[in-house]
């Protein structure tokens, strides 16, 4: 099985565009209006 694992640690480097948010496999990706958290 392939890592399809994101995982933000640096809230700069994240540019909201949502990609991570439908392939977490947990569905721990929260927003908080400017960023996709995990």
């Amino acid at each position: 099985m392939k890592d399809k694992s994101i995982e933000i640690l640096q809230k700069e480097k994240c540019s909201g565009c949502s990609a991570c948010f439908p392939i977490c496999p947990t569905n721990a990706i929260i927003h908080d209006k400017l960023y996709f958290l995990n």
